[in-house]
């Protein structure tokens, strides 16, 4: 996931306004970041493990904004320059979508 922070980061510096795709791409993946750390300070339920436990959060909360994300970049990868900071860091998220989506299908 930092990796494609720091694709849409780059894009985002580059733009002359904080606003914009850049931006919306990093506050979704801001979201996940706040959704782990909130996960590890959950108190745990007597029946599930820590592991257990980050998984179900994952599914409940990381997963709706992960599918966003991807309904994002699909629509915005059409609408964008191919070869421009946004074009590359979308085609980015993309290519690796398979390995970014992997994380909420484990705890740990």
């Amino acid at each position: 996931m930092a990796h494609l922070r720091r694709k849409f980061d780059e894009a985002l510096k580059a733009q002359k306004h904080p606003t914009g795709r850049a931006k919306e791409a990093l506050d979704m993946i801001g979201k996940l970041y706040h959704i782990e750390a909130m996960a590890r300070k959950k108190a745990l339920p007597d029946d599930l493990t820590e592991i257990e436990r980050i998984h179900q959060w994952r599914q409940e909360k990381s997963r709706p904004i992960l599918d966003a994300l991807h309904a994002w970049l699909v629509k915005n990868q059409k609408e964008v320059m191919p070869q421009s900071l946004i074009g590359k860091a979308i085609a980015y998220a993309i290519g690796q979508w398979l390995y970014i989506y992997r994380y909420i299908d484990d705890g740990r």
